[in-house]
């Protein structure tokens, strides 16, 4: 309302929006001196102000009747000053704007180093497993346990494969632990697949049959390798299983959700795996022992081929009923050397699979520590075959003892030395390699 010809505010309500306050903040600054009237013989509350000396309190001036008489003279209505905050005021909201900065530096400072040390002290992802009782644990490369798995029964021993199967950069764990020990002796390996925080994606136990003539080859099926395809991004995991008393051997192929997938069935066990990539393609290379030859072999299989089976010769024992009619890009047999027959060793076989960029080597077990190699191309072709150094040893003290007569100068593996290999249109053909390292 309008009094004498100045504008009145009758309550403490019209004060507080006058100056865009709340009634208490209002009676609070009344204490510290803000220009409010009582009036007489009124009741406690009752109050009245004048916008002009509200605002000259608030610009801090220090004699508002003169401001509120000269208003009065012009006889100009009153217009509202922008809120100002008087010095005390603003000294006040600096103070808090200044610690509330400090400990919001704080408090992203503690949250950072905090961080740091979890990061140092995190397990990182796993590079290596052992196995304890009943649980698998995954070591970072620090040697700190990266996680933890229980299972129900006591392990004897586990097959392990790395790899990022899924393309999130972090390392899967696939794990094919053996069957419970002493009990259950029907079940078969049974592979596990772990991602990097040790959580379960999926698991599969092998419950193939496969006949021959009235035979029939029924679980248990035991693990004799695994490895990841393709080599630069795994997306398959293959896994050989073995029958665990006769001679079949097959090649799984399993998907990223555990789908699996007979790739490849063998006249013998398959016991060591690896992959290779060329300009051809993604393949999984399969060594063990064929049976019908009583020798070691290695199948190179393309990674999207069909189903095949090893090649066999007519009228052979070693041979599945309804096998697939495709045999692998390429079949090899590494003969029995000397030496495998002078010291009476039944059979030789495939120990290892060593993969570089341009070629492969395969290395068979022949008697007491002594080796064949035998690379091949990034094609798959033979280009050299030679013997370990402990080979020649062991040849030069048979000679010595009788058991061999001939010089190691004079050795048929040495200076001709072949394998064989399965021609589609051939048949079994002899292989000779493009050269021959001399021996020691």
């Amino acid at each position: 309302m309008r009094v004498d010809g100045r504008e009145r505010l009758d309550s403490w309500k019209e004060i507080a929006d006058y100056l865009h306050r709340e009634v208490r903040t209002a009676i609070r600054w009344e204490k510290k001196g803000l220009p409010v009237h009582r009036v007489p013989g009124g009741k406690r509350h009752a109050v009245f102000a004048y916008p002009d000396e509200l605002d000259a309190w608030i610009r801090g001036q220090e004699n508002p009747g003169d401001a509120a008489a000269q208003n009065s003279s012009q006889a100009t209505p009153a217009v509202h000053a922008p809120l100002i905050v008087s010095p005390p005021l603003r000294k006040s909201f600096n103070s808090y704007r200044f610690w509330y900065i400090l400990g919001s530096s704080l408090i992203v400072l503690f949250a950072v180093i905090a961080f740091a040390l979890y990061r140092q002290t995190r397990p990182g992802p796993p590079e290596r497993v052992t196995f304890s009782g009943h649980s698998i644990q995954a070591w970072d490369g620090e040697g700190r346990l990266s996680w933890e798995y229980q299972l129900t029964y006591m392990l004897a021993y586990v097959t392990v494969s790395f790899g990022d199967r899924d393309g999130d950069g972090r390392n899967d764990l696939v794990v094919v632990v053996p069957a419970p020990v002493g009990q259950d002796t029907d079940k078969s390996n049974e592979v596990f697949c772990f991602d990097g925080q040790g959580r379960v994606l999926w698991r599969y136990a092998p419950n193939l049959t496969f006949s021959s003539g009235s035979r029939r080859f029924d679980p248990p099926w035991i693990c004799g390798s695994v490895t990841l395809a393709p080599r630069s991004k795994p997306k398959y995991v293959w896994v050989a299983f073995n029958q665990a008393l006769w001679w079949p051997g097959c090649l799984v192929r399993l998907d990223l959700e555990g789908r699996a997938s007979v790739r490849f069935t063998n006249a013998g066990w398959i016991t060591i795996l690896n992959s290779f990539e060329n300009a051809a393609g993604s393949w999984v290379l399969a060594s063990g022992i064929n049976n019908e030859h009583d020798q070691a072999m290695l199948a190179v299989i393309k990674e999207d081929a069909p189903e095949s089976y090893s090649p066999h010769l007519e009228g052979s024992s070693y041979v599945l009923d309804n096998h697939p009619p495709q045999v692998p890009h390429r079949y090899f047999l590494f003969p029995r050397s000397e030496l495998n027959r002078a010291t009476g060793f039944p059979v030789n076989n495939a120990g290892l699979i060593i993969v570089r960029t341009d070629e492969v080597e395969v290395r068979t077990n022949e008697a007491d520590n002594s080796q064949g190699i035998y690379l091949l191309s990034s094609a798959f072709d033979l280009e050299a075959i030679t013997r370990t150094d402990t080979y020649w040893d062991l040849h030069r003290r048979l000679e010595k003892e009788g058991l061999i007569k001939h010089r190691v100068e004079e050795c048929p593996e040495r200076t001709a030395p072949a394998i064989q290999g399965w021609d589609a249109e051939k048949g079994w053909t002899v292989i000779r390699p493009n050269s021959f390292p001399a021996s020691k």
